[in-house]
């Protein structure tokens, strides 16, 4: 043969959301050449601040809209794709025809009772609804953004383009470009004791900050808890900020909490245990009798 045959598996379809995708959305108002090269420019770059966009249509009063892309002040982790999440985006993605109705439904009522000045109770009710839907609804962006944000391509059907989902990827690399090298002069309280807690659990979790280093990926404290079956997110991140101080390792900023506990301080002295002890491996020779070599009369 002069070349190898080509055969249909019927192989599903996999996609990425793309940036032009999610500008789209809105009636593709955020749309334009211009806004998409901002943002791969800036996706490509090392900064933290996030970019701004601008629609390309007026509101009706004639104003010009902007958009900062990312959630201010709060940081979100990429999640790593694996089983044990899939199950919860596909019953999601399978019912998001019916939580898009139902938010229709809910906008169209919100529209008919202001018309009709009906009871705060009820319009309280359908924020209510609505803010349980957004939510749900929310999972598949960010679903859609963890793919964008590792490059994983997934089945069509679970593809969602809006700017949600740029909104959350935008975070994710903020979260993870905003590190620092943690310090403090503040000395401990007390002399915490090695045996205060666990020394292995201190090792898992300088093992997941080497781990995000080579990946460039750090992962949420809440879920590495749950992951390591540590004691709280407070100890991971008191013990990362110790690990960070002693070894000058850069963690995300949102690692980083304002008040030191004896966690950091017990993690502290766990780091530098062998290299306070190296003073103690100078060997002193031993004080000997001197004999006086000359006569004394």
């Amino acid at each position: 043969m002069d070349r190898p045959l080509t055969i249909n598996l019927g192989q599903q379809e996999h996609v990425l959301p793309s940036i032009e995708g999610c500008l789209k959305d809105f009636d593709g108002k955020f749309y334009s050449s211009s806004n998409a090269i901002r943002i791969y420019e800036w996706m490509g770059s090392t900064e933290v601040t996030p970019p701004s966009i601008e629609a390309v249509r007026k509101d009706a009063d004639g104003t010009v809209q902007l958009r900062r892309l990312g959630f201010q002040g709060n940081a979100i982790y990429p999640t790593q794709i694996q089983p044990g999440w899939l199950l919860e985006v596909e019953q999601l993605v399978l019912a998001r025809n019916e939580m898009s109705q139902l938010l229709f439904d809910s906008i169209d009522h919100a529209k008919m009772l202001q018309e009709r000045s009906n009871s705060a109770e009820e319009g309280k009710a359908l924020m209510e609804t609505t803010s349980k839907i957004m939510t749900k609804m929310c999972e598949i962006s960010y679903f859609n953004a963890n793919c964008m944000f590792s490059a994983t391509p997934f089945p069509k059907r679970l593809a969602y383009e809006g700017i949600q989902v740029l909104d959350y990827l935008v975070q994710m690399v903020i979260t993870e470009r905003d590190k620092v090298i943690y310090h403090t002069d503040q000395v401990s309280p007390a002399d915490w004791p090695e045996q205060l807690f666990n020394k292995m659990e201190l090792d898992r979790i300088i093992g997941s900050v080497h781990q995000a280093e080579a990946m460039g990926c750090f992962l949420d404290p809440e879920k590495m808890v749950l992951f390591y079956n540590l004691l709280d997110a407070s100890f991971y991140r008191q013990c990362a900020m110790a690990f960070s101080m002693c070894a000058g390792v850069p963690i995300p900023r949102s690692y980083i909490e304002p008040e030191l506990t004896k966690v950091f301080f017990w993690a502290q002295k766990v780091l530098n245990s062998v290299k306070v002890s190296i003073p103690s491996l100078k060997v002193r020779p031993k004080p000997q009798n001197v004999v006086n070599l000359f006569k004394t009369n």
